[in-house]
């Protein structure tokens, strides 16, 4: 291989050793120069960062210290809207919490939940063309606990369309054409309802949220006047059939009442379940046919009342 000639300055003579030496001089300093940038090259290529140089990596490493770290973190600000922020939802979550748990939140619940059962009775009695009867009974068999006391409602369905009873005499025949024949049907399982229980008198203010049509001792099923001549006969278990003497008639056609002797061909206006918490000694009786309205709301405390319209059926929940 022939050695590398380097062509001669101009005015310069051919074999002038100081050309040469140069020359040579020259072309070792460039080969110097490429060989430092391919180390580089090579060095940015194994970083993963051929694009950016070392202007970049001087302001990335001045943007760490200006704020004061090196690695991952939280700035006193962001920690403040982090905590700023849970607080607002602990607060949310307490002020929920606070209104399902209060003392009242369970009773209402059960309210509305009787209200929902008998909607269903009606519209049941209504699609069928069949009549309907719903008996509430108090039980406490164990007063310490829940689920062995409170409200039972049990709800039985006429299968053959008939109404089971005379109004001339509607006891015996009732005993006679429907319990002894068995022609009643369970509706649904019987519902409980652990703080309910039956308020014999609730007398309606003449303003508020509990403002409503005052109505017969008779349709008010609290009340020891309100016993119906269909009761009807519940197996609360395998050993245990309870009679149920407070029964509400629910008619194909809407209309609504506990046939009552006195009653029993007589249309209804309205009947009234009343209702109280379980463990609160219920307003006493009173011997009056309807209560007057008070000019001031009662002072009864935590109660309610279900009115049924006796002529088209309308049911309405009244709470305070």
């Amino acid at each position: 291989m022939s050695a590398l000639r380097v062509p001669p300055k101009p005015g310069a003579k051919a074999n002038d050793p100081y050309a040469a030496q140069a020359g040579r001089a020259s072309l070792s300093r460039l080969l110097t120069s490429l060989g430092s940038i391919g180390e580089w090259s090579r060095k940015q290529a194994k970083t993963g960062d051929t694009k950016r140089g070392g202007e970049h990596d001087k302001r990335v490493n001045w943007d760490n210290e200006q704020r004061g770290r090196v690695g991952g973190g939280f700035t006193l600000i962001e920690l403040l809207f982090c905590m700023a922020i849970v607080g607002l939802l602990g607060g949310l979550v307490c002020t929920v919490s606070a209104g399902v748990f209060a003392p009242g939140a369970r009773f209402q619940r059960e309210c509305w939940a009787l209200e929902y059962f008998l909607r269903e009775v009606q519209q049941a009695a209504r699609h069928s063309r069949q009549h309907c009867f719903v008996g509430f009974v108090e039980m406490a068999i164990n007063a310490d606990n829940p689920s062995e006391r409170g409200l039972f409602v049990a709800a039985y369905v006429r299968a053959d369309g008939m109404r089971g009873f005379d109004n001339r005499n509607p006891r015996d025949s009732w005993l006679r054409d429907t319990i002894k024949t068995e022609s009643l049907k369970l509706f649904r399982s019987p519902q409980h309802y652990p703080t309910l229980r039956l308020a014999a008198s609730l007398p309606p203010p003449a303003w508020g949220a509990m403002a409503r049509p005052p109505v017969s001792r008779y349709q008010r099923l609290g009340h020891p006047a309100a016993d119906s001549e269909t009761p009807v006969y519940a197996l609360m278990s395998q050993s245990r059939t309870v009679e149920i003497r407070r029964v509400i008639h629910l008619h194909p056609n809407g209309a609504s009442r506990v046939v009552h002797q006195s009653t029993a061909a007589d249309l209804v206006h309205a009947l009234e379940v009343g209702l109280v918490p379980w463990g609160t000694p219920p307003p006493p009786p009173d011997d009056s046919d309807e209560d007057a309205p008070l000019t001031t709301p009662g002072t009864l405390g935590l109660h309610a009342a279900i009115q049924i319209n006796g002529l088209t059926g309308r049911l309405q929940l009244y709470l305070p």
